[in-house]
């Protein structure tokens, strides 16, 4: 879709407000019931909600049975770094440096720009309400990108769309003060001031949603002198913002998917927008609090009960209060004195009407007592236990996959952003071995032109990364893993440095090989990482580039891996890979090699220096007679030392 024009623009801004205006009330009501604002109704004059009114003498109480379950679901959802693969491009050294590179800029954005804060507010908006927006963008003020949680209020799509997937556009709200605007787009001063004046309460695209009540007036109106922006997106890659029915600014964005995603705690087939953790619960709540009004009521009939007073007594209403010890005057000649009515007791069916409604909450809310670190009333099985403690984590999942694949989208999308739009590598705080902070340079060269992001499930979330933790030391434990392999695996902060090290050791192994190919020789020394020079050399020999090179720089390639294979193992080892050079198909050893071996084995000395001379060769190239023989004539030749 390219971006239509102004006033058609405005029209689909209309549209999906309109589509979205019936969930909107029931947000506003999700939050109220979330802040204990539980006896309200919705006048339909002034669009708002405003308290009920009881009866005299029924108690008015709100039990809160929503908040503790919000704030377990909110905590459950905590979220830390995940376990974050870039999938290279290609096999070949190059494109999986490349990845490596992207893995840790997304490391970057995460640490500068406090991702982790941003997906917790992400998580309660999508808790309380079932929807939440993320957006991912460059502010060229900066020069950095930015993640941002959006509220569902200010986050819009196409109207009339049943699937995230199906829009055409995306549009984000916020109301930017009329001055502030002006001084942006000076060229629209004039417009603007003028949709300030006529638009009354800064809402020039109409008046604004007027459901929420705050107590007050109690409309969430737009702040005062501010206007309704919005800046737009669409799948063609254009992007506009746009006040009113004008566009201010109009440019174009890169990326593969729109940079609004929509996170859902729940998935509705055929409903665009989510179902959250409290809506279900409303009608539940006001049940509750209903039962547990009746309760405090009977209560207080027990404790203060009504008296039968004759008329002709001589005692009036004031004379019967609840002080202790209080002495009653009345006329014994006008009859009997005043008698209490001795109340009903509790029903019990009421007290089993409140147990039942906590667990219809529990059951719905999918949190039940061993979830909110409570003991299970009637259950004593460990393993029951257990299985409603999993139960309640297997529904949470759903929604845990709903927030992966928005975190996997953000990902993808920064590293787009930070690809084409940063101007000057970024200098990046890292953790070394000890958890030391130190820095490193990000060089946006390395980044990947359209990186595909993996996601480890589990990984982003708390409870889940400990869990996972504990399963490896398990493994390392029982010998099935080694620690080299538990570090890796483990998250902790001193691991990731293992994939620096990495990164540092793929890029010195790949300016060896490159060394090669521009004809010089390289050295290579036991301190290096053999075991990654081994990798890119032998993942190199599997590329159509190497096929290209004429024999003698396949052969000396070849000799180096060789050479690292066999580095550590006996000399007669050594003699056997040298001569053999291919497992299959078997072929006859080289002449020239033939000829030096047996120039030296006359003794077993002279086998020693035959073996010695040519892992010397295959190594470190060092002898100028062996490069010539190796590699074509250069003139000048250079050194790449580890």
């Amino acid at each position: 879709m390219k971006l239509p024009k102004a006033p058609t623009m405005k029209t689909n801004l209309d549209d999906s407000r309109q589509a979205k205006s019936r969930y909107e009330r029931v947000w506003d009501l999700c939050l109220l019931y979330l802040r204990g604002k539980q006896h309200v109704t919705l006048d339909t004059r002034s669009r708002t909600f405003v308290d009920v009114r009881f009866p005299s003498g029924q108690t008015k109480v709100v039990i809160n049975r929503l908040l503790n379950g919000y704030r377990n679901l909110l905590a459950k959802l905590s979220m830390a770094y995940p376990g974050i693969t870039v999938l290279p491009a290609s096999p070949s050294p190059e494109d999986i440096t490349k990845a490596e590179a992207s893995e840790q800029a997304i490391k970057y954005i995460w640490n500068a720009d406090n991702v982790a804060a941003t997906l917790e507010e992400m998580a309660a908006w999508t808790i309380a309400t079932g929807n939440c927006g993320l957006q991912t963008l460059y502010d060229p003020d900066d020069d950095a990108v930015h993640i941002k949680a959006i509220s569902p209020f200010d986050v819009f799509y196409e109207g009339g769309v049943t699937n995230y997937s199906e829009t055409r556009w995306a549009a984000v709200r916020t109301y930017v003060h009329r001055d502030d605007l002006a001084d942006a787009y000076p060229d629209e001063k004039a417009y603007i001031t003028k949709l300030a004046s006529n638009g009354g309460s800064g809402s020039p695209m109409g008046q604004g949603r007027r459901f929420l009540s705050l107590g007050g007036d109690g409309s969430p109106v737009a702040p005062k002198e501010r206007l309704e922006v919005f800046e737009i997106y669409t799948r063609g890659g254009d992007m506009a913002i746009m006040v009113g029915d004008r566009y201010l600014f109009k440019s174009k964005w890169s990326g593969k998917h729109l940079p609004i995603q929509l996170v859902r705690y729940t998935n509705v087939p055929g409903e665009l927008w989510g179902l959250g953790y409290i809506q279900p619960l409303i009608e539940i709540q006001d049940l509750y609090n209903r039962a547990r009004g009746q309760v405090i009521d009977i209560i207080e009939n027990h404790g203060w009960p009504k008296w039968v007073v004759p008329r002709t007594s001589g005692i009036n209403k004031q004379s019967i209060t609840k002080a202790a010890g209080e002495k009653i005057y009345y006329n014994a000649s006008s009859g009997p004195p005043p008698t209490q009515i001795t109340p009903p007791p509790l029903p019990m069916h009421m007290l089993d009407n409140i147990r039942q409604l906590t667990q219809e909450i529990s059951d719905i809310g999918g949190l039940h007592s061993t979830s909110l670190g409570k003991r299970a009333v009637g259950i004593e099985s460990g393993k029951a236990i257990e299985a409603l403690a999993a139960n309640d984590m297997t529904q949470l999942q759903v929604t845990q996959r709903n927030i992966e694949k928005a975190v996997k989208v953000m990902a993808e999308t920064a590293l787009v952003l930070m690809k084409e739009y940063y101007k000057e590598d970024k200098m990046m705080r890292m953790l070394d071995q000890t958890g030391k902070v130190v820095w490193q340079e990000l060089q946006l060269t390395s980044l990947q032109e359209d990186p595909e992001v993996f996601l480890e499930a589990g990984t982003l979330f708390r409870d889940e990364k400990q869990d996972r933790d504990q399963k490896v030391l398990e493994l390392l434990q029982l010998g099935l893993i080694d620690q080299k392999t538990a570090m890796r695996e483990l998250d902790f902060k001193t691991g990731r440095s293992w994939v620096i090290q990495k990164m540092q050791s793929q890029s010195h192994a790949q300016e060896l090989l490159q060394g090669i190919l521009d004809g010089y020789p390289i050295e290579i020394f036991p301190s290096d990482d053999l075991e990654t020079i081994d990798q890119v050399f032998t993942n190199f020999i599997q590329s159509e580039e190497y096929y290209a090179l004429d024999d003698e720089r396949q052969q000396y390639i070849r000799d180096v891996v060789i050479a690292l294979q066999s580095f550590g193992k006996e000399d007669e080892d050594v003699r056997k890979q040298l001569l053999e050079r291919t497992v299959f198909p078997p072929r006859a050893p080289d002449p020239q090699d033939m000829t030096k071996l047996a120039a030296s084995m006359g003794s077993m000395e002279g086998a020693g220096q035959a073996s010695e001379q040519m892992l010397d060769h295959a190594l470190r190239k060092a002898d100028r007679s062996g490069l010539d023989e190796a590699l074509p004539d250069r003139g000048d030749t250079a050194g790449f030392g580890g």
